[in-house]
């Protein structure tokens, strides 16, 4: 079974009245839709809004509760932030289209110890891409409402009073408390698969078990903050990916936080774990930053605060004679080692989807086309990630790139009027400098404004 994401739909959140961004159909591709996506536009204009509505997704779909300053996701002014995802499921003899939609909202009161939002809505539907039916919803929740469920089984005889199925009216209602409470997913809620799971049809089962199985275990999200700790030489969050036998069949994948500094003491799984994906990183890194290797060095055994069977160890950089402390390496070496065990499971696995922020951070341009263009050609995954560095719309196909403007209320595009013969960075200039696309693509500043500005602080400061 394998997945591919189709479209991203954002209403209300974060800086985002309206957006979506679509993966498009690319022919020149077996797989189907595109594999790599890049997202470009200005300071704050809406591209670390996908990422973050990525981050909702995982979450819901692993029945967690939305981290990260949940309510400052909703636009400003707002209430309710929507959020719809499309896959396309496809298996040797049949291809489904999903839709998974969810709405969150912000409580109104907060108890000690609740999340500040809540799931308000959530609604999952599909439909068979042979045939030409029409989207079906075959699980939908509503908050707001006393006994507002639909699933794939009768709910009248629960409401009619058997003592059995009353039972199970009672469980949901709990597992309803329980998700708006904790502000979790109710439809992925490990309380509700246990209530409904004997009823569900086997088309309902199973796209929810590879929703929230094989897919999630396959979505990796790089966050800025993950960056925050790399360059504050904290942690190495390396996350990773780790599968073995032709088939592709996971072993273990993940995010394992390396403190960077001086020597430290690991579990030895953990341990194990390590420097397995460092083997595995070593094969390409040298490709990419010659001579480079990164060594885990075991220190001998130790045991852990938690009074478990630990490693001491730490992370040293070779270039061939010499190894210095991996602290000591630039941060984009130390970025490049923590994304790159997944770039090579997107490479080499369908069912590996990775969302990065700002992917060029500390990264050389040149080196970061070669990279991107590699993925393009030949990756089996999907790639979502951001930037600044205009070197990749050199080297991406236009389809692939999209575009934030200054309008919330339709925050992405794709650049038009592009022709085989143009540069699509010399377009996008164009656009910034002289517009002509249908939504403006930046808000036009003043060199003169800014050094007079420069020039006013200045004084303020000395008064």
């Amino acid at each position: 079974m394998e997945f591919r994401i189709i479209s991203i739909e954002l209403k209300n959140f974060k800086n985002v009245k309206n957006g979506k961004i679509e993966f498009t159909q690319n022919r020149s591709n077996t797989k189907g839709y595109s594999n790599v996506l890049g997202i470009y536009g200005q300071n704050g204009s809406g591209k670390t809004a996908v990422v973050e509505a990525f981050s909702v997704l995982k979450s819901a779909l692993e029945g967690e509760e939305i981290i990260d300053s949940a309510e400052r996701l909703i636009f400003s002014g707002e209430q309710v932030a929507t959020l719809k995802f499309s896959f396309e499921m496809t298996k040797p003899d049949e291809s489904k289209y999903i839709e998974y939609e969810l709405s969150i909202e912000r409580k109104s009161s907060i108890d000690k110890g609740d999340s500040p939002i809540f799931y308000k809505e959530e609604i999952l539907r599909y439909k068979d891409l042979k045939s030409k039916n029409r989207l079906k919803d075959i699980l939908k929740f509503n908050a707001s409402t006393e006994n507002d469920f639909l699933f794939p089984f009768d709910m009248t005889k629960m409401l009619a009073g058997k003592n059995k199925d009353i039972r199970t009216l009672i469980d949901l209602k709990v597992a309803k408390q329980l998700a708006y409470k904790e502000g979790t997913s109710f439809i992925f809620s490990s309380d509700l698969k246990k209530i409904i799971n004997k009823d569900l049809d086997p088309i309902t089962s199973e796209i929810i078990q590879a929703l929230s199985g094989s897919f999630v275990r396959g979505l990796y999200i790089l966050k800025n903050s993950d960056s925050g700790l790399i360059y504050a030489n904290i942690l190495l969050p390396l996350s990773f990916r780790i599968a073995h036998g032709v088939d592709g069949t996971l072993e273990a994948g993940g995010t394992i936080a390396l403190p960077s500094n001086h020597t430290h003491v690991i579990p030895e799984s953990f341990f194990m774990y390590a420097k397995e994906v460092l083997d595995q990183i070593n094969v390409v890194l040298p490709t990419i930053i010659p001579d480079l290797t990164i060594e885990i060095r075991n220190l001998g055994e130790k045991t852990t605060d938690q009074g478990d069977k630990g490693v001491q160890f730490e992370l040293l950089s070779q270039r061939g004679p010499i190894k210095i402390p991996f602290q000591n390496e630039s941060d984009g070496v130390k970025k490049l080692v923590a994304m790159l065990s997944v770039l090579i499971a997107m490479f080499n696995s369908p069912n590996v989807h990775v969302v990065i922020d700002e992917l060029d951070a500390g990264i050389f341009e040149f080196l970061l086309g070669e990279l991107i263009e590699v993925l393009c050609e030949n990756g089996q995954g999907q790639l979502i990630f951001t930037s600044h560095n205009l070197r990749l719309l050199e080297v991406m196909p236009k389809e692939n790139l999209w575009f934030t403007t200054t309008n919330p209320e339709e925050r992405y595009i794709k650049l038009t009027g592009i022709k085989k013969t143009n540069n699509v960075r010399d377009v996008y200039m164009r656009a910034i400098q002289l517009g002509g696309q249908k939504e403006e693509v930046y808000n036009e500043t003043d060199s003169f404004e800014i050094s007079k500005a420069f020039r006013k602080a200045g004084v303020v400061h000395n008064e």
